[in-house]
Parts: C-alpha cells; structure tokens; sequence
C-alpha cells in the first residue's frame, strides 16, 4: 500500500504468517527509495481467533510508534491510511 505523507512517499508492507501459533502479522514502513525504516508486529494468541484486519491494525500502529516520536507525523501516517483504505475500498 502507497501512501504520501507531507509530501514524502512511503510503501507499507504486510505479511501474515499462518502455518503455526503463534500466528503472526508484521508491518514494515519503507520510503520511496526502498529503504526500511520502520517494523511493527503483532502475534495472535492460540486462544483468539485469528484476524487479518486486527493483525495489520496492531502491526501498523506498532511500525508507526516505533518509528516516530512525534504525535503529529504518527497522526498523519494514521489519516493516510485510513485514506488509502477508503479509496481502495471503493
């Protein structure tokens, strides 16, 4: 997913790992030159029921606290997503 933040642009990549528990979504923030700079993951208990959409919320807002300390910058990456999704989802 491609999404532009105060003018920089940033590819978020998720990948979900299902063969065993724990069951496990991670995120990784890369800039527009293919660098990583950002890492977030989330793992699903054996007791929960696995979900997609739960994993990347957590694995997201996971990348996006470790990588930036500022409230601002994290609520505009929140806003871009939320933005990408709507259009995306049609």
């Amino acid at each position: 997913m491609k999404l532009d933040v105060l003018g920089q642009k940033f590819t978020i990549i998720f990948h979900h790992f299902l063969v065993e528990f724990p069951k496990l979504t991670t995120c990784e923030i890369r800039t527009q030159t293919d660098v990583p700079c950002g890492h977030g993951h989330a793992l699903c208990s054996e007791k929960d029921q696995f979900s997609r959409a739960r994993g990347r919320k957590i694995a997201f807002a996971r990348a996006v606290q470790n990588t930036f300390s500022d409230r601002t910058e994290r609520a505009l990456f929140w806003d871009a997503m939320r933005k990408a999704r709507k259009d995306r989802a049609g």
